[in-house]
């Protein structure tokens, strides 16, 4: 079997992404589903909008928290957890912000 060029991978990739991520819009945000399943076998979706500031935010509207909490992660009680949690997103480039309503 030979082995895949670069190229025909970043295709697969692209196609994997188009079919496996579904997008609508709401007028003032949008939902994104993912691929992804939680601990219930259920898809993780997310919302993209935009604060009073202009920042893109991306939200589970807390639901990742929440599960990890009920796992017994805490990320208030640990300052060793609380800075892997913080460079596992930046890893991504993504920061944790725990909005108040």
């Amino acid at each position: 079997m030979d082995m895949p060029t670069i190229e025909a991978l970043k295709r697969a990739r692209i196609k994997w992404l188009d079919v496996s991520f579904s997008y609508k819009d709401k007028n003032h945000f949008i939902e994104i589903r993912t691929p992804f399943p939680d601990m219930f076998h259920d898809n993780i979706s997310l919302v993209l909008y935009k604060d009073a500031d202009g920042n893109l935010m991306l939200s589970d509207d807390g639901y990742t928290m929440d599960e990890l909490g009920t796992l017994g992660f805490d990320t208030n009680t640990s300052v060793k957890r609380k800075k892997y949690f913080n460079d596992t997103l930046l890893s991504f480039g993504v920061q944790y912000a725990q909005l108040v309503s």
